[in-house]
């Protein structure tokens, strides 16, 4: 959730750019310049805004994104990376443990858990 990450992907028919922000995905069509599938998605002008409902139908978005999770979380960690982590566990725990990410870790384990049930 809290990650940054950017790519320029494509399928048989289309070529899109993705940035992903914290809590924010941005899809841009390439070409074609509009694809089919995207309803109520614009980004308008800054001082318009206009409440609508979002809809996705284009194929592969979802399947993308997943893609995308599933990339991310098999990465390793540097051993800085690790070591700044433990840092920061070991300085404030209770700050690590009411964390958003601490969140989303204990739910993906609680999920993983519940997989392997019989």
């Amino acid at each position: 959730m809290r990650g940054v990450a950017a790519a320029i992907a494509s399928s048989g028919t289309e070529v899109f750019a993705y940035t992903k922000l914290p809590g924010m995905v941005f899809w841009s069509g390439i070409q074609p310049r509009k694809p089919r599938g995207w309803e109520n998605t614009r980004i308008w002008q800054a001082g318009i805004t206009t409440p609508a409902i979002h809809r996705i139908e284009q194929n592969g978005f979802g399947e993308f994104l997943l893609s995308r999770v599933k990339y991310i979380a098999e990465a390793n960690l540097s051993e800085r990376q690790q070591n700044q982590l433990q840092q920061a566990l070991q300085k404030d725990p209770e700050r690590s443990r009411n964390s958003h990410s601490a969140h989303v870790f204990l739910t993906e384990l609680d999920w993983k858990i519940r997989q392997r049930r019989p």
